[in-house]
């Protein structure tokens, strides 16, 4: 799946959330802990950088798998 992430916030904890508007319009999220594996490939992206990759984590509760193979969209 592809999308747009529309927010982006570090919490004091070093954990991350990103708001994701998909194709399709619908807004999801996932959750990245600073220093996890998946970090490295989340790091550099920023609101408003277009990702592709998108793997459901929850598809009900609209939550992205951080573990996503992700790339940035041009």
């Amino acid at each position: 799946m592809e999308g747009q992430i529309i927010w982006a916030h570090e919490f004091k904890t070093g954990h991350f959330i990103y708001v994701i508007r998909l194709e399709n319009d619908i807004s999801v999220k996932t959750y990245v802990v600073k220093g996890f594996k998946n970090w490295a490939a989340w790091k550099n992206f920023k609101a408003g950088d277009g990702i592709g990759g998108l793997d459901w984590f929850d598809k009900e509760k609209k939550i992205i798998s951080a573990d996503s193979p992700i790339y940035p969209l041009e």
